[in-house]
């Protein structure tokens, strides 16, 4: 008699770790110097695994696009659960699957694997070359100089200007995969973190993705471990081109879990979580935007220099501090007396991030038909 079992496609959204593809020799890939594994760019069948642990054989049916896998022995459904969340976590290129079904009889089990919808395992194929030539283009901008830090902040930067934000929904589709985010450059926040996620992955920097709640809503995130700390990031946050200002934020970049976790919770289905505790390599902490307390004239030279990027970012130690800044620069407007902001030539507009008291100025050229401000 067999039974049978289903697995729902949100269980592979609950997913956290890192791991390898099938490595190969590091003069095989162009971004090699810094790459301890890299993604195969082709599937056939002279790579089938030769692992013939449950693991593994499921494993090989996934990167294959099989339809099911046969396992001679019997599996516990936990098992086949259990496993198939580690597999998402480990393998993040393998976006396509869906959700799972599997079946038991006196001395066998099945697993049957549940593709996008919409897609022929020909077409997921194809898909996949395209997501492993995206992410050997991100890899070549990396230099062999950089430390784990700024390769983490060059991904992270990367996927905000090329990728434009979608509102999560309960369906599973490609917004929600890093094919979406990597290849169509639109994703939900769930894109943004697995595609984040492969990238470290295939940098050799360990790294995972969180499932959880933010406000309330459904979301995922990632942790990075730089310089033996971890820290969580959050791209999809980061990126506030559904506002009216289109700059690369890092306000969820590196974060402490005293910062970050303040309107977070996590899914108590994730594979595995990190403390992240660390504060050395957060983004403001590197860059030196980082204040204890607010003070005009330390941040003055601070600004000036920020504004011919176009904005000015600063972090603040508590929201106090950062409340203080917005009423001297913006309500009392100081932000005037700062060399560079002129208020016969330019607009000033500010956002401030309630949870992690990060300030964000933003300059823009006055029409002609604008009056200046006072």
């Amino acid at each position: 008699m067999k039974k049978l079992s289903f697995l729902a496609a949100a269980v592979c959204l609950l997913l956290t770790g890192c791991g390898g593809f099938q490595p190969i020799t590091a003069e095989d890939s162009p971004a090699a110097a810094r790459q301890q594994t890299v993604l195969v760019p082709e599937i056939s069948d002279k790579r089938r695994t030769t692992d013939v642990s449950f693991y593994g054989m499921m494993l090989d049916g996934m990167q294959h696009c099989e339809l099911s896998v046969t396992y001679p022995d019997v599996i516990a459904e936990d098992e086949v659960r259990s496993t198939f969340i580690k597999l998402c976590a480990d393998h993040p290129e393998i976006f396509w699957i869906s959700s799972i079904r599997s079946e038991t009889s006196d001395s066998e089990t099945t697993v049957h694997f549940t593709f996008l919808e919409g897609y022929t395992p020909e077409e997921l194929r194809l898909m996949y070359a395209q997501t492993v030539q995206a992410s050997e283009e991100i890899a070549a901008l990396v230099r062999d100089s950089d430390d784990d830090f700024d390769v983490a902040l060059t991904v992270h930067d990367f996927l905000i200007n090329n990728t434009a934000p979608v509102n999560g929904s309960s369906t599973f589709d490609i917004s929600a995969t890093a094919y979406g985010c990597l290849v169509k450059h639109s994703a939900t926040g769930r894109g943004y973190a697995q595609a984040f996620l492969l990238m470290m992955h295939k940098m050799g920097i360990e790294a995972g993705m969180c499932e959880g709640f933010a406000d309330e809503m459904v979301h995922t995130w990632n942790y990075v471990k730089l310089d033996d700390e971890y820290y969580w990031l959050d791209a999809a946050w980061d990126d506030p081109r559904n506002s009216d200002a289109p700059i690369i934020r890092h306000a969820y970049c590196f974060m402490p879990d005293s910062l970050f976790l303040t309107n977070r919770r996590l899914a108590e289905s994730n594979y595995a979580v990190q403390q992240c505790e660390g504060t050395a390599c957060n983004y403001f902490v590197k860059k030196d935007l980082y204040f204890t307390d607010y003070q005009f004239a330390k941040l003055k030279p601070i600004i000036a220099e920020q504004v011919k990027n176009g904005y000015a970012e600063i972090m603040f130690a508590d929201a106090q501090s950062a409340e203080e800044a917005v009423q001297d620069l913006v309500t009392d407007m100081h932000i005037w007396k700062i060399p560079g902001v002129d208020n016969k030539t330019m607009n000033v507009s500010y956002m401030l991030t309630a949870d992690t008291h990060a300030l964000y100025l933003s300059f823009s050229p006055k029409t002609n038909e604008e009056p200046a401000q006072q």
